[in-house]
């Protein structure tokens, strides 16, 4: 999902997620629609485009059903590719650093010590006080 949220959440942006999540499987647009999320007419409206530029290419047919896949070959989707990576790369650097930054005081919205025979916390300024918090 990382292009979803880099770019919008926008149909044709979810489906090039669920493409690139999923390279060298193929599906119909029936399941593509489903599984990106998006509806069944946004998806017939604009998938037509994404083959067009030979983002995705068709691969076999079940009886009358087309089936796709992001299209590997001719180069068209390497640089796609290549930022998705980057773009999973810098999310997991991101979310690993703010693991790492974590601070329950933060949450707490001060800290947690209440002082002797008082009846109220600190929020960690010293001119500030709040009421008891529940429990």
């Amino acid at each position: 999902m990382t292009l979803t949220h880099a770019l919008g959440d926008i149909p044709m942006v979810r489906v090039l997620d669920f493409m690139l999540e999923h390279i060298g499987l193929d599906y119909t647009t029936k399941e593509i629609a489903e599984y990106a999320d998006v509806s069944p007419s946004a998806v017939k409206r604009d998938f037509g485009r994404l083959v067009e530029c030979s983002m995705v290419t068709e691969t076999r047919k079940i009886g009358r059903t087309q089936l796709y896949t992001l299209n590997l070959v001719d180069g068209v989707t390497d640089a796609l590719i290549e930022f998705d990576d980057a773009l999973n790369d810098y999310m997991s650097d991101v979310e690993e650093t703010e693991s790492n930054d974590f601070d329950a005081r933060t949450i707490l919205g001060g800290h947690n010590k209440y002082p002797e025979g008082e009846e109220e916390w600190t929020t960690g300024d010293p001119d500030e006080t709040g009421d008891l918090p529940p429990g």
